[in-house]
């Protein structure tokens, strides 16, 4: 990646890629996963990774977009995390039925079940008659614990 970030310019304001031999633009999205990528005989690079090299910084192990767009690799935009700060952003999983993170429906009860995950445990947060009353514990509990304004949406 070192020797990758010889050979591009980035700009920390756009935090866009172009080769510094010709001026062109340097990689560009990948469809499928949504990252900005460099692809080289060698392998792929991801511009968020590439973006720390290019600034002189050691690349950190995890890397958050704070705006959760994958292809952003402004520098004030991208910025190391851990592992666990990085689960708390983010999307909504393309599997959830309810609508919101921590939100299911136990049939058995007829109630929404709110829960939440700390420290690799779930915590239940209580079952509620009124969806909104689950989404409103799931949301406080959130900001109990740190996570990202902009998780799950």
């Amino acid at each position: 990646m070192i020797e990758l970030a010889k050979l591009v310019k980035y700009d920390p304001l756009t935090g866009g890629f172009v080769w510094i031999k010709n001026g062109l633009k340097a990689g560009g999205i990948d469809k499928q996963s949504g990252y900005y990528q460099i692809v080289r005989p060698n392998g792929k690079v991801y511009g968020h990774r590439l973006a720390f090299a290019c600034m002189g910084v050691d690349v950190p192990p995890e890397i958050d977009h704070d705006d959760r767009n994958r292809g952003n690799n402004k520098w004030d935009n991208i910025k190391p995390i851990s592992h666990v700060d990085n689960n708390r952003n983010k999307s909504l999983p393309t599997n959830n039925t309810s609508g919101t993170i921590g939100i299911s429906w136990n049939k058995q009860r007829d109630k929404w079940n709110a829960y939440i995950v700390v420290s690799r445990k779930k915590k239940s947060l209580g079952a509620f008659v009124n969806y909104s009353d689950a989404v409103n514990a799931r949301k406080n509990a959130e900001v109990l614990y740190g996570y990202h304004k902009n998780h799950g949406s």
